[in-house]
């Protein structure tokens, strides 16, 4: 016997409901409800029976082990449950996360820290910056499913698990749901970083300084041990400079070079 890998797409029904005014009949309810479908807060989940589908493009043999160059990785499936309390809004989208060397998801709560700690990092590169800055660095988790995928930063979606019709190279983990904040802010507050600030010239004012970046205010925290008044001096009359985060994230491997264009002292 040999293993055959399949991809099923199912149906599923959940109880829900939406406000409508209160003069409208169950007609006009309908409509109302078929127009703003998508406002409608997502119930749990119940599969129907004989739903069941092949997904025939996604189906296939493993690949001969002899022949097989490409190494094995595996994804843990995490359904991500976005709340909006005071909205009563409810939003379900599933993302995969690819382990690396080392890594392991013992639970829920493991994979979510994992989870958080990907997109911190993606946070503090330039892409990341610019999206952040694109939401009034109001960047939550809404924000963060729209520049999905994150391949860099091994946060994908089904497509791109699967995006060479391999089977035999994937091995998928059992599914995590985890439940957080729609507006939650995600991005990182405490970032070390490098300062440096030019003149006029683009000539170095003084030795760089090492800094906290708070990406979620802009603000750059200094050491208590920098003289603040002539920091803030050259800060704000020459206002050009940049800081620098030894991380190596950007996606050629080096480090991260960021304009303090939109960033203030604190």
């Amino acid at each position: 016997m040999k293993m055959f890998h399949v991809t099923v797409f199912c149906q599923a029904v959940y109880n829900s409901g939406i406000e409508v005014p209160d003069d409208y009949s169950v007609e006009e309810a309908l409509a109302y409800a078929r127009e703003n479908i998508k406002e409608i807060p997502l119930g749990s989940l119940e599969w129907v029976p004989d739903s069941d589908a092949l997904d025939d493009d996604n189906c296939g043999f493993d690949d001969d082990a002899s022949e097989d160059t490409q190494e094995s990785k595996s994804y843990v499936p995490i359904t991500v449950i976005r709340n909006r309390e005071c909205e009563r809004e409810q939003w379900a989208d599933t993302l995969y996360l690819e382990l690396r060397s080392g890594e392991s998801v013992l639970d829920g709560s493991e994979a979510e820290r994992l989870l958080r700690s990907r997109i911190q990092k993606y946070l503090t590169t330039k892409e990341g910056w610019n999206s952040n800055r694109q939401s009034c660095r109001d960047y939550n988790w809404g924000d963060f499913f729209m520049d999905m995928p994150l391949s860099q930063f091994g946060i994908v979606g089904s497509e791109d698990v699967y995006s060479a019709g391999d089977h035999a190279n994937v091995k998928l983990l059992p599914y995590e749901t985890i439940s957080v904040n729609q507006d939650e802010l995600l991005a990182p507050d405490q970032v070390q970083a490098i300062l440096y600030l030019y003149d006029a010239s683009g000539g170095l004012l003084a030795a760089p300084y090492g800094v906290l970046v708070n990406f979620q205010s802009g603000e750059i925290t200094i050491p208590p041990e920098i003289e603040t008044p002539a920091l803030e001096s050259a800060f704000s009359r020459y206002a050009r400079g940049e800081i620098r985060i030894p991380l190596g994230l950007e996606p050629d491997g080096t480090d991260t070079v960021l304009p303090i264009e939109g960033m203030e002292l604190k």
